[in-house]
């Protein structure tokens, strides 16, 4: 029936509480964090060059 192919795709998809996140999403990182890291992006701690 219809009502248990909704509960079963329900199922299938969850609600997302007390999920893990999945999926393509990238981690944010705060601008200050980033500064820290890279010395303020000082030439020595440059990388991805070629």
């Amino acid at each position: 029936t219809v009502a248990r192919s909704e509960d079963k795709i329900s199922d299938l998809i969850g609600t997302g509480e007390g999920e893990e996140r999945r999926g393509h999403e990238l981690p944010m990182s705060e601008l200050g964090d980033i500064m820290v890291a890279t010395n303020k992006f000082s030439e020595p701690n440059k990388l991805g060059q070629g």
